[in-house]
């Protein structure tokens, strides 16, 4: 997916901070209750253990980082439908990707944020908490 579309998908339909079934990482905030993510662990989990988000998507915060379509820009932000972000480097000496989502091995929480960015160089992250989502194109529902 674009940055756009998976943010989109990671935030549902209410446009929740975290891509989890309520916007929480946790059933009850306040006492860190019943995990809704899988983050800050020894290792990856199995797809689905976790609620689905509002869209029905699984692992959209945590488990492994995602790896999206576009390049890195820096000043990235909503403008418009569905905005599409730069489809090669920027900059001769700015050859970044972009990935989302967060990962099992990390702290802090703010990592996992459905609007949260990082960037990698591609090809030089072939570790175990980065990973990619196949897509199919289909519109969002308003």
């Amino acid at each position: 997916p674009t940055e756009a579309e998976w943010e989109k998908a990671a935030k549902g339909p209410k446009g929740h901070r975290y891509g989890t079934s309520t916007g929480e990482l946790w059933e009850n905030p306040d006492r860190e209750e019943g995990r809704l993510a899988h983050f800050n662990q020894n290792s990856t989990e199995v797809v689905g253990k976790y609620p689905a988000n509002g869209y029905g998507l699984f692992d959209m915060a945590g488990n492994v980082w995602q790896w999206v379509l576009d390049w890195y820009k820096s000043g990235y932000g909503p403008s418009g439908r569905n905005p599409k972000g730069p489809n090669k480097p920027q900059q001769e000496d700015d050859r970044w990707k972009v990935r989302r989502g967060g990962s099992w091995n990390i702290n802090p929480q703010d990592f996992l944020r459905a609007a949260y960015r990082d960037y990698r160089p591609p090809g030089d992250d072939r570790t175990i908490n980065v990973g990619f989502r196949v897509v199919v194109a289909q519109d969002f529902p308003e």
